[in-house]
């Protein structure tokens, strides 16, 4: 078992999202335990220089009280080491029991320190002097049970360490005082912790609501993505469609009667798919168009945008250089894209299919109103080309 008993590894938690929940808002109550380095080590040394002088006021020997302060120290000085090299590290939920534990050996250590103060005592000691120790006992524990409300369990080892040592005291020197004093440190001992478990449980459940929140946020930013990229995306191929197109198609022209920057359109049509698609079926064709859409993208330099119009249509957004504009040779391109579809393509049924491409190509001109007309004019090209292919048929 954990020693924080919160580990989600320890929580049987099989569904992955929850458990990557739990193990977030472990991740955060380790972050939050740390990072309090200089506050700790203040009130620290606060409570040890006000605990030097009821030791000194009691009658106990500089020397015991100086054995007693090197320690404090040295416990003290590691507990700023853990922290420090807390900071340094890289916080994953395999090592975060490991940093706990560490934290929580440390910050005991002091807090044994405190809880030992009254066995440096001398024999004969005043009672005020005991009560000092308990007020500032119950003060440290009170201190704990606020500061460290996300992990209770630190509060519940501080707290046993300072009490129960001071309880063993007051029980080996019997009195009706003492015996008092320690029922009084019991019931507020009690109370301090049933404070802290409740502090504890609103601190954690709002780091819990906190992660759902977060969650829930990034899950609708995923969804919301996922819709956009549904809506200008063709599902069959993943490519952006008809509707994307149109709109990077006004925006290029606005840059263009803006800035001059050019561009130019191919308009693709797949000769000899309808035949496939009737002979073989449907989902022969689809089978098809995105094994066409893989060539051409293969095929495309990146800068480049493909885009499925419908059915066999695709149409290729050139994007120019400063220096191409007008004069690019589009050529080069229509070739590389014509390539991949020279030999023919297997099909899953093991039977070959030859596929061939009509280009039509525009380059935008002030001639270009809107996007549907540059499309026409690509579109006009294309048939074109088809025609031509035919004509040259023996």
């Amino acid at each position: 078992m954990s020693i924080t008993a919160a580990d989600p590894a320890d929580s049987g938690v099989n569904n992955p999202q929850t458990k990557r929940a739990a193990e977030q808002v472990f991740l955060k109550r380790v972050t939050l335990f740390y990072g309090n380095a200089g506050g700790n080590v203040a009130v620290a040394m606060i409570t040890a220089v006000i605990a030097s002088f009821i030791m000194i006021d009691a009658g106990v020997s500089i020397l015991a009280i100086f054995i007693w302060l090197s320690l404090l120290v040295l416990f003290i000085a590691l507990v700023l080491l853990v922290e420090v090299r807390f900071e340094a590290a890289v916080l994953t939920i395999d090592n975060a029991n490991w940093w706990l534990k560490l934290r929580m050996i440390s910050g005991g250590l002091v807090s044994l320190m405190y809880g030992l103060l009254v066995f440096f005592y001398p024999d004969q000691v005043l009672s005020h002097h005991v009560m000092y120790v308990v007020m500032l006992l119950i003060a440290l524990v009170a201190l704990c049970a606020t500061g460290f409300a996300v992990m209770p369990v630190y509060t519940y080892l501080v707290s046993a360490v300072t009490m129960l040592p001071m309880l063993l005291f007051l029980m080996l020197n019997v009195s009706v005082f003492n015996l008092g004093l320690a029922f009084t440190m019991i019931v507020i001992w009690g109370v301090l912790i049933n404070k802290a478990r409740l502090v504890s449980i609103t601190a954690i459940q709002a780091l819990e609501s906190n992660e759902k929140l977060t969650r829930e946020i990034e899950d609708h930013k995923q969804t919301r993505k996922q819709l956009k990229h549904m809506v200008n995306h063709d599902h069959l191929t993943g490519l952006p469609n008809r509707k994307y197109l149109l709109d990077q198609l006004r925006e290029r022209l606005q840059e263009k009667q803006q800035h001059g920057v050019s561009f130019a359109l191919l308009y693709l049509d797949l000769d000899g798919f309808k035949n496939i698609n009737d002979e073989r079926g449907h989902a022969m064709g689809d089978w098809l168009l995105k094994a066409v859409a893989g060539r051409l993208r293969a095929a495309l330099p990146e800068q480049h945008m493909l885009a499925r119009m419908g059915g066999d249509e695709f149409i290729i957004l050139v994007s120019m250089d400063t220096e191409d504009q007008h004069n690019m040779d589009l050529k080069p391109l229509i070739k590389a894209i014509r390539k991949p579809f020279e030999e023919p393509l297997p099909l899953p049924d093991g039977h070959p299919a030859l596929i061939g491409i009509s280009v039509g190509a525009v380059h935008a001109s002030d001639l270009h109103r809107s996007a549907r007309a540059i499309i026409q004019a690509a579109d006009q090209a294309m048939y074109a080309d088809k025609n031509r292919k035919r004509n040259e048929l023996p």
